[in-house]
């Protein structure tokens, strides 16, 4: 599979709050929806499951889009532990819950050649679990973007 970004549950979850509303913006929408039926766009099933929607719009948007949207499994699983030791070598319990499912959109990243798409941005004086999604991506030779990025190099316009 040709897939060229991954998703952040945030980019998703942000634009429906602050940008572009479902209800006001639906080009958008769609746009996002052409690009993940032509297996340009998708979000790792972890990534997916972190996704828990504010308003009934974007919930019954993701339900609606699910098939064209969800990366289908693989086995960037066993990439895990070396994401994981990008933070820090010796996270606790705790460390890993925080970081969350992040290191699954990196290693299915990495696993297919994509590129992350997050809302988050570098922050390298951070330390452990407290580590930003570009950092790690960085650090591991992943190819990272913001939303903003994601819109110019897939040209939506309305």
């Amino acid at each position: 599979m040709a897939v060229a970004y991954l998703l952040d549950a945030n980019v998703l979850i942000t634009a429906q709050r602050d940008y572009y509303p479902i209800d006001r913006v639906p080009q958008f929408w769609d746009w996002i929806a052409h690009h993940a039926k032509d297996g340009k766009i998708k979000i790792p099933h972890p990534i997916w499951d972190e996704i828990t929607p504010h308003d009934l719009d974007l919930e019954t948007w993701m339900k609606d889009h699910k098939e064209i949207l969800i990366l289908d499994p693989d086995d960037s699983d066993s990439l895990i532990s070396e994401i994981l030791n990008a933070y820090a070598p010796d996270l606790t319990e705790e460390e890993i819950e925080k970081i969350g499912q992040d290191p699954f959109l990196i290693a299915a990243a990495k696993h297919y050649g994509a590129t992350v798409v997050s809302k988050e941005g570098s922050k390298q004086s951070a330390k452990r679990a407290n580590r930003k999604i570009p950092d790690i991506c960085t650090d591991l030779g992943v190819k990272w973007i913001t939303d903003y990025r994601l819109i110019r190099d897939l040209d939506f316009r309305i």
